[in-house]
């Protein structure tokens, strides 16, 4: 990473996700519109583990193990949710999402998000 982007990175917070290779065969279904539901969902139900065993962590004063584990649980989830909704964009017929992140980040702004 060069200089420019450590700075640019300093002032704003940004998670990179690189590239996002879609499924082969995704078609704008019922089914396909409910997948990041369901991956959002599990996403969910990870967190709750993972703070569960934070709080008792925290509360015993020692970092387990299961806490690096739950935590890994949970960014794999998070990744199934990015992976669903990419699946449903190229399924729509979305090729680059850059413009629509832009506005979307655009729309946190205005709202005091970012």
């Amino acid at each position: 990473m060069s200089d420019c982007s450590s700075d640019i990175r300093a002032r704003r917070r940004l998670v990179d996700v690189g590239n996002v290779a879609v499924f082969a065969h995704v078609e704008p279904t019922k089914e396909q519109a409910l997948k990041p539901l369901e991956e959002a969902a599990e996403a969910f139900g990870a967190w709750q583990l993972y703070d569960r065993r934070m709080r008792m962590d925290e509360a015993t004063g020692i970092r387990s193990p299961q806490a690096s584990e739950l935590r890994d649980d949970l960014l794999d989830e998070c990744a199934d949710v990015v992976q669903a909704s990419m699946n449903l964009a190229s399924a729509l017929g979305i090729v680059d999402f850059t413009e629509r992140m832009r506005m979307c980040r655009v729309r946190n702004e205005k709202r005091g998000r970012m």
